[in-house]
């Protein structure tokens, strides 16, 4: 009953951080223009950049070194400092990028506050599972998602259209609840007697970390990066709505993502026992499963646009594409967990550099001049990079 509960807790947490992305885009794509919706859009993309980098620094060898008791005081704490220091270092890179091309200091100080708040949130909400505190975690989520619904209805309500004044407000109450566990987390976190070689530490940090902030990246580029490059040549309702779509169809993403902590121990059990009819069947299950839970997300995201939104043809193309590509990434990411599972980080690397590569070879050569430029780039690299995969897995077999 307890384990029970304590996985609910970690699906609310972790439901209730996706929705507050995709209900916030979903609102700037809904109420307001599309020129401050497309600014709330590329804002929001730059700052996903550190969110990036710390998830695979920071935060994934964190849980790392975090196993044993004696030293998860002194890892929280130094994880806690790289946190904000990465996250300063890349804030002030983004926003001094951002006010030399738009001469906008109010647009590059958004741009700071987002890019050190999402970060240090989702490392915070993460620390709590380290100490048994999913519930906490779940409930500071659920309450960051309310409160900032609220404050984005109350806003909307008292004549507010400006894209910054919303995430304004969103900076200013995420960073008060990441000061709540800042607070909880000095009453859970003790120090114990512990010989450090920090130079050591931060190499092994590197170490664990450096391929999957690579691969991370070239994600970013495309997912991510490719909003701020077009922002300047597509039409803001191509921009608004391929990345409101993207955001809809994330929940197909969050399906493989809880998937993905589930499985990548048994694959690397199976690994390791060389069963490797269990490790086909373990694919038949995945495969198949993935394929229905596709399908059914699919048909919600389309109900939902619909009820939400105006029938337009040209955008519904868009939400298709976007479930489409979702639905690709995540049905035949078994390859990659595959390969991660083997410790064979640096191929799925590889994978994703090729596969940005060819994509971006590919449109200088067509170009972009298309209504369906943006949705079609991101297609793209989710149909190249899962080919990719299945062709290092093969190469890698013997491995």
């Amino acid at each position: 009953m307890l384990v029970k509960l304590i996985k609910l807790c970690k699906y609310i947490d972790q439901f209730s951080f996706a929705a507050l992305n995709v209900g916030m885009i979903f609102f700037a794509s809904r109420f307001l223009d599309n020129s401050q919706a497309a600014k709330y859009i590329i804002i929001n993309s730059y700052s996903s950049f550190s969110l990036v980098v710390i998830v695979s620094l920071v935060i994934s060898p964190f849980w790392v070194f975090s196993v044993e008791r004696k030293n998860q005081g002194y890892h929280y704490r130094l994880s806690l400092k790289l946190t904000i220091l990465i996250s300063f270092i890349s804030a002030t890179l983004l926003s001094s990028f951002m006010f030399y091309s738009e001469q906008d200091w109010r647009y590059g100080l958004l741009i700071f506050g987002l890019s050190v708040c999402y970060p240090l949130y989702d490392f915070l909400r993460r620390s709590l599972y380290i100490v048994k505190k999913e519930f906490i975690s779940a409930i500071l989520s659920a309450l960051l998602l309310l409160v900032s619904t609220l404050s984005y209805c109350l806003m909307y309500f008292c004549g507010v259209r400006e894209a910054g004044d919303y995430l304004s407000a969103l900076i200013f109450i995420m960073s008060f609840i990441s000061l709540i566990i800042i607070f909880i987390n000095n009453k859970n976190y003790h120090s114990y007697p512990f010989e450090e070689d920090l130079k050591k530490i931060l190499l092994e940090y590197w170490t664990i970390g450096k391929w999957s902030a690579a691969s991370m990246l070239c994600f970013w580029i495309i997912t991510q990066g490719s909003f701020i490059y077009l922002e300047k040549v597509i039409d803001n309702e191509q921009l608004v709505f391929t990345r409101l779509a993207l955001s809809l169809a994330g929940i197909i993403a969050i399906y493989f993502s809880a998937v993905e902590n589930k499985l990548m121990p048994e694959i690397r059990g199976i690994i390791y026992s060389g069963d490797s009819n269990l490790l086909i069947s373990l694919w038949r299950s995945y495969f198949k499963n993935g394929l229905i839970i596709s399908f059914v997300c699919t048909l919600f995201v389309i109900l939902f646009y619909i009820i939400f939104f105006d029938i337009n043809q040209y955008q519904l193309s868009i939400i298709l594409l976007m479930c489409l590509y979702q639905s690709i990434s995540g049905i035949f990411k078994f390859s990659s967990f595959h390969l991660k599972a083997k410790k064979l980080h640096r191929s799925v690397f590889f994978c994703n550099l090729i596969s940005v590569i060819i994509v971006v070879l590919f449109y200088m050569d067509v170009g972009i001049d298309n209504s369906f430029s943006l949705p079609l780039i991101i297609l793209a690299n989710g149909i190249v990079s899962s080919l990719l995969y299945g062709y290092f897995l093969h190469i890698n077999r013997g491995v």
